[in-house]
């Protein structure tokens, strides 16, 4: 019974059950969505809302509430339903799911499909949707946007509810991701309100959001290119040639604002770079943990390269775990360095002399130290004392061997003569 088992998974949402991991694939968007399709084929829109009216007439206090739950009610008022309250029952079981998931899809998904059956279950998606708050407003966005004169009449009155009909009000969210998404659907729609605030997030100091906010002004194509040109009057005093396109005039504002933004970082790696310079290698590396803990993509972190190196040089025959972080992260910073042999040497020596404190003396991890960094001078000079006394064990045992020799031969002798003796 195929109303049962939708029944049970979404009961199990209800219960906070994660749909999501059904084997089933209930809250997968994709089938969903493929079912609902095939559920605004079945059924009769007649037996539907009299489905729907039983639910309502048993609880006439409670059925326009936001916290009222139309699909429990359904299937309390129908244990034994007929063809329609079945497809009833299939449509609310995927609105619970989808609103379970509650990512912007899956929110599209509903507010596309609200309007099956005579636009029977609006009602029941605004609830929906409301219960979904922020995380609804791309969707929303999204709808309010696009070809459906419906769903936009009715996106614009869920945001106007929510209080987020405008473009400054619907980014005002505490969620990094919504935020993120609500500036990807103002240039999936082109929404020329939102371009201003949209162009604001342009030099945001959140990485994800600043990116997303960029891609979003690309999308706008040539409808950007008014409040381009506003903008880059205003920074720079005057305007862009006529024909310079809407993307290069972006690139240009983008670049500036990575200038602007990363100015006090600049001066942070420039006090890092003094200080490394006049000797001071933990002073740098302070430095330049502290701009890279603000931008860790900063595009000037190859030159702080040598200080971590040098800073690991520093701490290697004291701190040989702080040494190695150094190094690991010299190498984070620039995986391609000029320093990449001696940086994995300095790594490599390392290991080989925790070989050695554990009384191991290892010849081929020495040699791997200098396969990696030829100019080492320690490993040189290890390889120098192991050949040194591997040259004085065989110099011992040679002369061991010459004197066992020696005395083998006198007794040879003594042996020989003694016979001799006792024959005369």
């Amino acid at each position: 019974m195929k109303w049962l088992a939708v029944a049970i998974v979404c009961c199990s949402i209800v219960l906070g059950r994660d749909a999501r991991a059904q084997d089933a694939g209930l809250a997968d968007v994709t089938a969903l969505v493929v079912a609902l399709d095939d559920l605004s084929k079945r059924g009769t829109e007649d037996g539907i809302a009299a489905a729907l009216s039983d639910a309502r007439k048993a609880n006439p206090s409670k059925y326009w509430a936001d916290d009222f739950d139309l699909l429990a009610a359904l299937i309390a008022t129908h244990p034994s339903p007929a063809d329609d309250a079945k497809v009833a029952i299939d449509i609310e079981a995927a609105f619970s799911a989808l609103a379970d998931i509650a990512t912007t899809k899956a929110i599209t998904a509903m507010i596309e499909h609200a309007g099956i059956h005579r636009s029977q279950f609006r009602f029941d998606v605004s609830r929906r949707v409301r219960e979904t708050a922020d995380r609804a407003l791309p969707a929303l966005i999204l709808a309010k946007g696009g070809s459906s004169f419906e769903n936009r009449k009715w996106a614009s009155a869920q945001l106007e509810a929510m209080g987020k009909r405008v473009a400054p009000d619907a980014v005002q969210t505490k969620s990094e991701d919504v935020l993120v998404e609500v500036l990807t659907a103002f240039g999936t729609v082109r929404d020329r309100d939102a371009l201003p605030v949209t162009l604001a997030f342009t030099s945001s100091e959140r990485k994800r959001v600043r990116e997303a906010a960029r891609a979003s002004v690309l999308a706008y194509g040539k409808d950007a290119r008014p409040n381009l040109v506003e903008v880059y009057g205003n920074l720079l005093g005057h305007p862009p040639a006529a024909d310079v396109p809407a993307g290069a005039i972006a690139a240009e504002l983008f670049a500036l604002a990575d200038k602007q933004r990363l100015a006090d970082l600049d001066a942070i790696v420039d006090l890092g770079l003094k200080e490394q310079s006049s000797g001071d290698n933990a002073g740098a590396v302070e430095q330049f943990d502290r701009a890279l803990a603000r931008e860790p993509s900063l595009d000037r972190k190859r030159e702080m390269v040598p200080a971590f190196v040098a800073r690991g040089d520093s701490l290697a025959e004291t701190d040989p775990l702080a040494a190695r972080q150094a190094y690991q992260e010299a190498l984070a910073l620039d995986p391609e360095t000029a320093r990449k042999g001696q940086i994995q040497g300095a790594l490599a020596l390392l290991d080989a002399e925790a070989l050695r404190a554990k009384g191991i003396d290892d010849r081929a991890s020495w040699e791997h130290v200098l396969d990696l960094d030829p100019g080492n001078a320690k490993a040189n000079a290890e390889l120098e004392r192991l050949n040194a006394a591997h040259a004085d064990r065989a110099s011992r045992a040679n002369q061991y061997t010459y004197a066992g020799a020696g005395i083998l031969a006198v007794l040879c002798l003594l042996v020989l003569f003694g016979l001799r003796g006792k024959r005369a």
